[in-house]
Order: structure tokens, then C-alpha cells, then sequence
């Protein structure tokens, strides 16, 4: 089954991969499951693309079964693959590609090498048994990187059934062989992506948002996937996928198709198609760097183009640059995009106007009231309040005593970037002649600073909307409370 192919020199070479060698196999196997006894008959002359990322050969005619596009050969495109018959893709990212161009692509997508425990029965035996702990495949061109790896590496160019029995027997595949983690996703053996030296994301992205997982996460190296551990199981139709083989090219009757959904590009427009195209880093740097200002701009305007983008964005995060996730981001843009994942336009628009904003505690009021003193505090944060602890907490001048009283949030409260409340205050407490106010929210601690009530406006803020204001106030041992300033002199 390893047979040759050209080569770039003209010659022609022994194709020595398993990646490439699975989509013969497969075939071979459908076609003996539809007729175990007789040997299949002479395919048509109309080539078949299943398996592998080899859509960049295709055109005229050829029919295409769950093959994908590489990333490495995006342009230029065949000019006569707008005639190209798909009757399957490995991935979304796959589909768009194609659909741009013209060809009529169904909405079935998974990689055919899925189906392998519906082909080879003994596969599933074998994954009952594993002997090997982690497992480290990688491509074909990775080998030099894992020479000193300390968990075992499999050749991905030994034999075929070699590959395929020592993956099945693992308990934990990792690396960038593509094929090794699908093989092991079929079999239900836990697997995850590392990053390859030499391969783009593309592929690795198609197929996973392919088997509905956008946004898992490719690890960088071998360390951080066992920290990771297995990414969740496949989400896939494999009796679709299964249904869509082409057996009227062997003369079969073939399989009704017209019940199946046409893919559609839904609401995505140019940009997001240019971002698949481009892939990997250059893809994140233009959303950071173009798209999420585009955004910012949009929903802090109040237009209608703000809204609509918002669905837009979220889907460019999840479906083309969930790496962006991963990145080391200021706090700001972290929040803004974690809100744009909510796909709630209100809650984008808040947290793009508060970005940049400084975060501020002020005083609302404080008056006496019997044995306590009340503080009215107002603050502002750059994002939600969350899960985040709150305290209003009272520092004394000239020694290390602290007095905290905790914040009760709940609900709707913890879902604002501004927090209103009341705190009690003792008097019993205050001993000490002197204190300084804070609000500790999360790992932020805000001096509680004198402010006007027009400064207070909390719940429609604009970038930058706070004045200069007082100085940090300080409460006294009677209840009172005055500007710092005025307390020195």
C-alpha cells in the first residue's frame, strides 16, 4: 500500500507517511464492506481526494471526500475548481475556502480516517490494551525536535498497521501528526495537539472546528500537553460523513443526498475570509490590531453597524483565532474580548467605553449613625466584578491595626463594573484617631477619594469621564471624615 509519488525533483519517491497512506485504505475498505466477496470494480476517471490535506492538487472534475486544504498551498487556487464535486470537507475552515471560490459545498464535515473502528474492528481491540502511557507522534518533519523526548516516539513512517496498532494501544497521544490525534479521537484514546515546528495551524484548526471544537487548545510543547490533558471527545456525524462517500464513481447506486444542507457563510464577510486565509500569527495580529478597534469604534458609537458585528467578532474568535485566548493581553483587552464572546452588543459597548478608564472608590456619604459610623462608597473597575471579593477596608494612621467589613454582592450586582453599597462602621472600632479608606475588590485596593455627586454618575460611563478628584479621605475615631490635605494640616 505504500505507493510512489512524484516528487519535487521530477522523480518519484515512496510516500512513506501514514497521514497519507490512510486515505487508500479507507477506501479500499469501504468498498469491501459494500462487497467483501468481489473485487471492487475499476474506479471511473474522476480522481478522489479522501483524507489528507491535498486539496490544493484537485480540480476539473475530481470528487472530494473529507479531504482538506493544508494552509500551506492557499494560492493560487485551480481555476476550474468551481467544478470540483464535494461531497465532504474535513472542516469548516476548509468549506469557507471552497465556498469563496465558487464550489458548492455540502455541510458535512470529519475527517473519513473517523470511521476506522467501523472499518477495522481489531483497532478497538487493541485500544482495550494499552501498554504505552504517552505517546509522542509527531510529524513527519517534526522528528528532529523530540530525539531527546523522555516519553516515546513513534515514526510516523513506519508501516501503516505498525502506526495505527501503537496509537491504539496508548493511553495519551501527543504531538503534530495530525492523523495520530484523529486516530486516537476515533478510538476514544485521549489526545491533544502540540504546536508543530514546521506545519501551520490550518489544518489542526479545520479539523478540530470540523468535529465542533473551535476553540480547543494546541499546546506549545509536550509539557504543557500533559498539563492540559485529552481536549474533549469529537463532535461528529459519522453517518453522514459515512453517507456522503461516492460510491457512483465504482458504479454503486448512489446515496440520496438531497436532503442534505448546502453550507452557507452565514453572517461571515470579507474580513473573517481573509483571516482564514492568512492563519497562525498574522491572522491574530490583524484582529488585535484591526478588527477589535474596528469593533471598539463601532459599538462605542451607538450606530447599527456596532450590534451586528458583535456576533461577527465572537465568531472570528472561536472559529479562526482562538489562539488570540492564549495570548499575553493588558486587562482591557482581555475583558473586551471575553465580553464579545457573551455576543450581548450592550455589554461590549459598556466594556469598550470603560477601557482605559482608571479604575476609582469614591465617598457618596458618611454621616454618623448611633455606635457606627455609615460610609456611602462608590467604585468603578475595568471590568466586571465577577466572582471577586469585595471589602471596604479601614486602615489605622500610625499602627498596623485593619478593620474590613465584607461587600454582600449578588446577581445582577456582580454582573456591573461598578459597585454601590453602605458599610457600618463601629465605633467601638475605631480607636485609633484616624483611618484610611480603601475598597479592595479582587487584588485591587482603591483609596476612597472625595468626589461630587456629578462624579458619582456610575452607570453609563464614558472612557475617561472622571475628573481630577480630592485627595484620599481619612475617617476619625468620632466618625467624621476629611480630606487627607486638610488632616496634615
Amino acid at each position: 500500500m505504500n505507493s510512489l509519488r512524484d516528487d519535487s525533483t521530477g522523480g518519484r519517491r515512496l510516500v512513506d507517511n501514514f497521514g497519507d497512506l490512510l486515505g487508500p485504505m479507507v477506501v479500499e475498505r469501504m468498498l469491501w464492506r459494500r462487497r467483501p466477496q468481489d473485487r471492487p470494480p475499476k474506479l471511473a476517471r474522476r480522481r478522489l481526494f479522501a483524507v489528507g490535506s491535498t486539496l490544493h492538487r484537485a480540480g476539473g472534475s475530481d470528487v472530494v471526500w473529507g479531504a482538506g486544504v493544508s494552509g500551506k498551498q492557499l494560492h493560487p487556487y485551480p481555476k476550474a475548481y468551481p467544478r470540483v464535486d464535494v461531497r465532504a470537507v474535513r472542516g469548516p475552515w476548509t468549506a469557507r475556502l471552497l465556498t469563496d471560490l465558487g464550489v458548492d459545498v455540502p455541510a458535512v464535515f470529519g475527517d473519513p480516517a473517523l470511521l476506522l473502528p467501523r472499518l477495522l474492528p481489531e483497532l478497538s481491540s487493541w485500544a482495550h490494551a494499552p501498554v504505552t502511557d504517552t505517546l509522542i507522534v509527531p510529524n513527519h518533519n517534526d522528528l528532529d525536535a523530540y530525539r531527546d523526548a523522555e516519553h516515546p516516539v513513534l515514526d510516523p513512517r513506519l508501516p501503516l498497521h505498525t502506526v495505527l496498532r501503537t496509537i491504539a494501544r496508548s493511553r495519551f497521544v501527543v504531538g503534530s501528526s495530525l492523523y495520530a490525534v484523529i486516530v486516537a479521537d476515533s478510538l476514544g484514546v485521549p489526545a491533544r495537539f502540540v504546536a508543530s515546528e514546521t506545519e501551520g495551524p490550518f489544518k489542526y484548526r479545520d479539523y478540530l472546528a470540523g468535529t465542533g471544537r473551535p476553540t480547543t487548545r494546541i499546546a506549545r510543547d509536550i509539557a504543557e500537553a500533559h498539563h492540559l490533558g485529552g481536549h474533549e471527545r469529537p463532535d461528529a456525524d459519522l453517518d453522514a460523513l459515512e453517507d456522503a462517500f461516492p460510491w457512483d464513481l465504482w458504479g454503486f447506486p448512489d446515496t440520496d443526498r438531497s436532503h442534505v444542507r448546502r453550507y452557507e457563510l452565514d453572517t461571515m464577510q470579507d474580513v473573517w475570509r481573509h483571516r482564514v486565509v492568512a492563519g497562525g500569527a498574522a491572522a491574530r495580529s490583524s484582529f488585535l490590531q484591526e478588527d477589535l478597534p474596528r469593533l471598539r469604534t463601532a459599538v462605542i458609537s451607538g450606530g447599527p453597524d456596532g450590534p451586528a458585528l458583535v456576533p461577527i467578532a465572537a465568531d472570528l474568535i472561536t472559529q479562526v483565532v482562538p489562539d488570540v485566548l492564549d495570548e499575553p493581553l493588558d486587562p482591557a483587552t482581555r475583558h473586551l474580548i471575553d465580553t464579545t464572546l457573551r455576543r450581548d452588543a450592550a455589554l461590549v459597548a459598556t466594556a469598550a467605553r470603560l477601557e482605559g478608564a482608571p479604575p476609582v472608590a469614591m465617598l457618596h456619604a458618611a454621616r454618623p449613625a448611633g455606635r457606627h459610623t455609615l460610609l456611602s462608597v462608590a467604585a468603578r473597575v475595568p471590568e466586571t466584578v465577577a466572582d471577586a471579593d469585595v471589602e471596604v477596608i479601614l486602615t489605622a494612621i500610625g499602627s498596623s491595626k485593619v478593620v474590613a467589613r465584607p461587600v454582600l454582592l449578588f446577581g445582577q450586582a456582580r454582573r456591573q463594573w461598578h459597585v454601590v453599597t453602605d458599610v457600618l462602621v463601629p465605633l467601638t472600632e475605631l480607636v485609633e484617631d484616624s483611618w484610611h479608606v480603601e475598597v479592595r475588590i479582587g487584588d485591587l485596593r482603591l483609596p476612597v477619594r472625595h468626589a461630587s455627586t456629578a462624579q458619582l454618575a456610575l452607570s453609563a460611563p464614558t472612557a475617561h469621564d472622571i475628573p481630577p478628584l480630592g485627595e484620599p479621605i481619612i475617617v476619625t475615631s468620632d466618625g467624621t471624615v476629611q480630606h487627607e490635605e486638610n488632616a496634615a494640616a
